[in-house]
């Protein structure tokens, strides 16, 4: 059976040094919401993928001839990933989903990613049926 054609990333392993942050991301963790993530990575794994646009990023030196991932969606996660790897000391290897977008394309996507609204709210009688 084939792909769905809305089924636009690609599933990779990469080195955690081929990644590199926007620094444009919106997004904002209060330490509180940090430790939280982080309780939540180290009782369940990281689940859910780190989004990397393989089209943007830091151009490495010429004789590499390589370009460096930059994170589309899932700065938290991975910031909270290095902490716990021991990154940059540790070049640790990571899943990411790839994508191949513009410029534009990707910081309207990080703002999709990272909008509440597009996140949908809470039905808490069906919260409150979980606990």
């Amino acid at each position: 059976m084939e792909l769905s054609k809305y089924i636009k990333s690609e599933s990779v392993e990469l080195n955690r040094s081929a990644i590199h942050f926007a620094d444009y991301n919106p997004r904002k963790l209060s330490e509180e919401s940090r430790k939280t993530l982080k309780r939540g990575i180290k009782k369940f794994g990281l689940v859910g993928g780190i989004v990397v646009n393989k089209r943007t990023g830091l151009t490495v030196p010429v004789i590499w001839n390589k370009r460096t991932n930059r994170v589309v969606s899932g700065h938290q996660r991975l910031t909270v990933m290095d902490e716990l790897q021991k990154f940059p000391e540790n070049d640790y290897r990571i899943r990411v989903d790839v994508i191949d977008v513009d410029e534009k394309q990707e910081k309207e996507l990080n703002i999709l990613m990272n909008n509440p609204n597009a996140q949908g709210s809470w039905d808490y009688d069906a919260l409150a049926r979980l606990v």
